[in-house]
């Protein structure tokens, strides 16, 4: 209803749920022919940088390195894998030949990318990517201290929207800022 409305009204919108259904998602992209909308899993610009980083490693590293994903949120979150993991985890299988696929738990399978799934405390949210081969272990990181750069990315999110067109991602909205 939310998305009638604003296709109605022709505003601009900022989706960031996650898990949605192929005919929703559909629904979204149809929007987005009438009005600009922002859809994102996560709106740190942080972790916008550190799924860029780690597309780029992908591609950098070859097949000397096992690759290996580990999130970790608050115990009350109740997807597994988070929208976040999914997404690094897809970038990284689109920039990699040998892995074609995710799942959710260690793996020693060299066609999966394992993605662990940690869920304690009142953590608001840590995303580690682990390269690892014989000779280094290369680690990119990114550790959420609260909601705020959420709210911050997703402000940023709505005033990019408002001078585009059709379905945006954060990475559009960083690559605007970079060039």
């Amino acid at each position: 209803s939310l998305l009638a409305c604003a296709v109605a009204k022709k505003i601009p919108l900022v989706i960031g749920t996650t898990g949605l259904s192929k005919e929703q998602g559909e629904a979204i992209r149809k929007a987005s022919r009438e009005i600009p909308i922002v859809w994102a899993d996560n709106f740190s610009t942080g972790v916008t940088v550190l799924c860029r980083l780690a597309r780029m490693a992908a591609q950098s590293l070859g097949d000397d390195f096992d690759i290996e994903i580990v999130e970790t949120h608050h115990r009350q979150k109740e997807d597994a894998p988070s929208g976040t993991a999914v997404t690094l985890a897809e970038g990284i299988l689109r920039n990699i030949g040998r892995t074609e696929a995710w799942v959710n738990h260690e793996t020693d399978c060299p066609s999966a990318l394992g993605i662990v799934s940690v869920r304690e405390g009142d953590v608001a949210g840590i995303h580690e990517v682990i390269y690892d081969s014989v000779a280094d272990t290369i680690t990119l990181c990114h550790e959420a201290k609260g909601r705020r750069g959420f709210a911050v990315g997703a402000v940023m999110a709505a005033e990019f929207a408002a001078g585009h067109k059709g379905v945006l991602t954060m990475d559009d909205m960083l690559g605007s800022i970079i060039h």
